[in-house]
């Protein structure tokens, strides 16, 4: 009986390969024995899998329970180099994982290319020039994916301090920054003022301020503020350039917007965007509510 139900195997596994593929699939395989590369073998306990690798070693490839349906768990990885598609399927996939550090899906750079043809639905990784972006197709338009970083989840109050202070940072990794990236900076938050001033918050790369806004601000009670940030960085490299923005909003006051003219910046090192404020008299407060950052990639070509 078991050997009829191997040898069923192997004929199945042969119905469903092309014909110049049949002389790849050499039957039984026993602990132990070598297996020519590229050759498939199913195990002498009939629910197992294995394929020669390089150096004719035999790989086991996946395990199989043989009932009214049949399951298959994979160990290794499946791999088909003669198709365009590695692997197809039409029904619903569920991933996940309960080992600690392991991904239950990663895409991995280099990937080649971005596809020549715009294909819906198609999701691709990193491409010569953009080796950290997502892209995404929808009906005939390949689109990045904007994630956001450095989410603020608990108010922070500063209160009569006498020196510039940092409210908020972005770091980013050497090369991070790459042609027509954008990075907005969003915060808000509450203010109070027994004591009429100036309310100033400065955009610094790394140690260099690259725009500030200012706005006098009389006397108040919890009223709301609001900064809005973005930078375009247009080129890359140790002479790298950066248009910067910044719009200040506070309670019912008209907007306070800075635009400065371009910056160089180095973008081969580690770069941090900081978010500073102004010397605050004694007596004011201002609280750091809310806070994101979104980092938006351009898709080449467009």
């Amino acid at each position: 009986m078991q050997l009829a139900r191997i040898v069923l195997v192997t004929l199945l596994l042969a119905g469903i390969v092309r014909a110049e593929g049949l002389r790849n699939i050499v039957g039984i395989y026993t602990n132990g024995q070598s297996l020519a590369t590229g050759r498939v073998a199913v195990g002498t306990n009939d629910s197992t899998f294995y394929v020669g690798n390089a150096t004719s070693n035999a790989v086991k490839v996946g395990d199989a329970a043989w009932s009214n349906s049949v399951t298959a768990s994979i160990t290794n990885s499946l791999v088909a180099t003669n198709d365009a598609r590695a692997l197809s399927l039409t029904g619903g996939i569920v991933l996940g994982t309960n080992t600690v550090n392991r991904a239950p899906l990663q895409f991995t750079y280099p990937a080649g290319p971005l596809l020549t043809n715009i294909t819906p639905g198609a999701v691709e990784y990193g491409a010569p020039g953009f080796e950290h972006t997502f892209f995404m197709t929808t009906y005939l338009v390949r689109r990045s994916v904007v994630l956001a970083q450095n989410v603020l989840t608990n108010d922070t109050t500063y209160t009569g301090f006498s020196t510039a202070t940092n409210v908020y940072q972005v770091v980013m990794a050497p090369n991070f920054i790459k042609p027509g990236k954008v990075v907005e900076i969003a915060l808000d938050g509450i203010y109070s003022l027994n004591t009429p001033q100036n309310f100033v918050l400065s955009l610094l790369h790394n140690t260099n301020v690259l725009i500030a806004t200012t706005s006098t601000v009389s006397t108040a009670s919890s009223k709301p503020w609001e900064l809005m940030a973005r930078l375009t960085f247009r080129s890359t490299g140790t002479n790298g350039q950066v248009m910067a923005k910044l719009r200040l909003t506070q309670d019912n006051t008209a907007n306070m917007d800075a635009l400065a003219a371009a910056a160089t910046i180095d973008t081969t090192i580690t770069n941090t965007i900081t978010v500073q404020m102004t010397p605050s008299a004694n007596g004011n407060s201002w609280t750091l509510q809310q806070g994101r950052t979104l980092c938006i990639d351009m898709v080449p070509g467009q």
